[in-house]
């Protein structure tokens, strides 16, 4: 399963409509996800995953590709106090 030009533009708009996500500059990363998923689906070109993914009325296909296509970060760094006032929190429950 290759992805030409033409399929990933198709792929950027489809995301960007969908879930605001810009898909520049990282084609290689997505054809190898695409490869993946195409293979767990039994699709044999990325055209037919394309299909299958606009058809898609329940949201499901888009939900697991935004998954894979995107890296969720999550940092949380508390000040000092209201890291002793969480750990006081916690040790009241005990």
């Amino acid at each position: 399963m290759e992805l030409r030009n033409k399929g990933f533009v198709r792929l950027k708009k489809f995301m960007y409509n969908n879930y605001r996500i810009k898909l520049e500059n990282k084609k290689t990363l997505i054809e190898t996800q695409l490869v993946l998923m195409g293979k767990c689906l039994g699709l044999a070109d990325f055209k037919r995953y394309m299909d299958s993914l606009i058809q898609d009325k329940t949201g499901e296909q888009g939900s697991i590709l935004v998954e894979k296509l995107t890296t969720n970060f999550t940092y949380f760094m508390p000040d000092k106090k209201l890291k002793e006032y969480m750990n006081h929190l916690n040790q009241e429950d005990i």
